[in-house]
């Protein structure tokens, strides 16, 4: 008796381990490859990092034209997260803000 026609699983388990060794001699063999695979998580890491670190309060100006529900449960939201320094102005107010650099 063959264990692979009992149990179907232990075939996927065998397909995902050759497919693993395959992966791991192709990548010790091609090196683009292994830099590749080396580079880009590094790269994600350092991007996570840095909006992490530099994204928390962030000033944000709200110019709120809608007084709905919605539109306050949204406003409410904002300025309980941690990430945002909310200041409710008007449009011009607004501008004004980001022409000074102050947003």
């Amino acid at each position: 008796m063959n264990i692979l026609n009992i149990y179907p699983a232990y075939r996927s388990l065998l397909v995902i381990w050759v497919m693993a060794i395959k992966d791991i001699r192709s990548s010790l063999t091609e090196r683009a490859f292994m830099v590749t695979s080396i580079i880009i998580p590094i790269n994600f890491l350092l991007l996570f990092l840095l909006f992490a670190l530099t994204g928390g309060q962030a000033p944000t100006a709200i110019v709120l034209e809608d007084k709905g529900p919605y539109a306050q449960q949204i406003l409410s939201a904002m300025e309980h997260s941690h990430s945002f320094i909310i200041q409710q102005t008007t449009n011009a107010d607004a501008q004004n803000l980001m022409k000074k650099g102050r947003l």
